[in-house]
């Protein structure tokens, strides 16, 4: 999964438990979770993956885990953030700290879902912020999300949390589009 990024950003490594493929089961969880506000799948898949991470060493660095932020409007409407549940469960069995504060989405975008690559990768190019870069300096920073499709969202925070010294970021997502 890594390759995704290769070229684009400097990222440790990256992982995700499953692939996506539409009309697929794993299509069929992350609906439920995602619009159907079935969070304790998101918990659930967030122990599961954080169990395995536990169990590995190239993740045995990571200092902080960081969900992508959705804008604060979406997030309302939703009713919660997929990422963050996810992360949550992520950090029990993983037993890393979580930062849901820091890494923040300034403007409101689109959905990704039926944009083309470079689409998506120009609807985020500038949409995320840190709030606080001293609190991320030299930190292992695990950044995860749902479903990686082109990786344009999770390399534009990547590039956000890389901006700041002596940051290194690791990748982990639910799925990925195949």
């Amino acid at each position: 999964m890594s390759q995704v990024f290769w070229g684009r950003v400097d990222i440790e490594t990256a992982t995700a438990l499953f692939y996506f493929q539409k009309g697929g089961k794993v299509q069929t969880l992350i609906h439920q979770f995602k619009y159907r506000g079935k969070t304790e799948i998101g918990i659930y898949l967030g122990k599961l993956l954080g169990r395995q991470l536990k169990n590995h060493p190239v993740w045995e660095p990571v200092d902080v885990i960081v969900p992508v932020p959705l804008h604060e409007k979406k997030q309302y409407k939703r009713g919660f953030n997929q990422s963050e549940i996810f992360g949550g469960g992520i950090r029990e069995t993983f037993g890393r700290p979580m930062n849901t504060t820091n890494l923040v989405r300034i403007t409101k975008t689109d959905t990704q879902t039926r944009k083309a690559r470079f689409k998506r990768w120009e609807n985020v190019e500038t949409v995320f912020s840190i709030k606080n870069p001293e609190a991320f300096r030299g930190k292992n920073i695990l950044l995860i999300d749902d479903v990686i499709t082109t990786g344009s969202t999770l390399e534009a925070c990547a590039h956000q949390l890389k901006a700041i010294k002596g940051v290194r970021v690791w990748v982990a997502t639910i799925a990925m589009s195949v």
